[in-house]
């Protein structure tokens, strides 16, 4: 019975610092950052991210030289992202930044498209949310389905 009880309470500690190694890696350093790029590339869903030029940590400020979103609602473009993220907020799926700056945002919203089925109006998964402190734009382009853009 003790050797269960013992056993028990090791495992539970040993998770417990993997978790937070784990942590600490992916949220404070560089390399962690870089992996967590490099996992999020490609298609997710509906949706495909293509992430060039991620440097710095989670925590102190990244720098990411070019984001690309794709989706069947919206084509998003942003060059020269600096910004930093909460840790915390992350489990309970919440991208919460501080002051984030953009170089130059393209959003390009395409004509809808009648497919089959419900259509879904949502772009991010509905128990996801992102939020910011403060965000500054230097150059914008928005473009409808009119085919009026706007800077």
């Amino acid at each position: 019975m003790h050797r269960a009880v013992h056993f028990s309470w090791i495992s539970l500690v040993l998770l417990l610092l993997a978790a937070g190694g784990m942590s600490y890696y992916l949220g404070w350093t560089e390399s962690g950052f870089r992996m967590v790029a490099t996992q999020l590339n490609g298609r997710l869903g509906p949706v495909t991210l293509q992430i060039s030029g991620a440097r710095g940590t989670l925590v102190h400020g990244i720098q990411v030289d070019q984001l690309i979103i794709d989706h069947r609602r919206v084509h998003l473009e942003f060059d020269d992202i600096r910004g930093s993220i909460s840790m915390l907020p992350l489990l309970w799926q919440t991208l919460q930044c501080g002051q984030v700056n953009i170089g130059r945002a393209l959003i390009q919203v395409p004509p809808r498209t009648p497919g089959p089925g419900k259509w879904n109006e949502r772009f991010l998964p509905a128990w996801m949310s992102i939020t910011s402190a403060g965000l500054h734009i230097d150059q914008a382009l928005l473009i409808v389905p009119t085919a009026a853009s706007w800077r």
